[in-house]
């Protein structure tokens, strides 16, 4: 089930978050981001919250900021339902998505390539001056 985070979802949010990075929780003041209403952070829920998606709307598109699910969730097609809500979400609002991802990521690039997502621009050695990072942006 997908659902809009709330703020007993912080804890775990920040929790799963930690796989993503290190400073998750400075990175990402999920209290702040739940009173902004231009941030969207969808949850997958059964028992407990096993991935989330953060993601920003602004003027002329939706900015995907992160996706993450439980590393014991992942295959579940957890990620991709979480992705398939945010794009119907842009259809509504008629907004493409932006994302940027690591270049080495290649579960997540297969997870937006399945989506139509395409590489727009390339940022040559932006993660650790080793690895790019890949533009990718969704036409709705």
């Amino acid at each position: 089930m997908i659902r809009i985070a709330n703020n007993g979802d912080i804890e775990r949010i920040n929790e799963l978050g930690l796989s993503l990075n290190k400073n998750f929780s400075i990175t990402y003041n999920l209290n702040d981001y739940l009173e902004n209403d231009k941030y969207i952070i969808l949850v997958s829920y059964d028992q407990n919250v096993n991935g989330f998606l953060i993601a920003y709307n602004n003027l002329d598109n939706i900015e995907l900021e992160a996706i993450v699910v439980d590393i014991n969730k992942r295959k579940e097609g957890i990620g991709s339902t979480l992705l398939e809500y945010l794009i119907n979400y842009a259809k509504r609002e008629e907004k493409s998505i932006l994302l940027e991802v690591a270049s080495n990521n290649t579960e997540a690039l297969n997870l937006y390539k399945k989506d139509d997502f395409k590489i727009i621009n390339i940022r040559k050695n932006y993660y650790n001056n080793q690895i790019d990072a890949y533009m990718m942006k969704r036409v709705i």
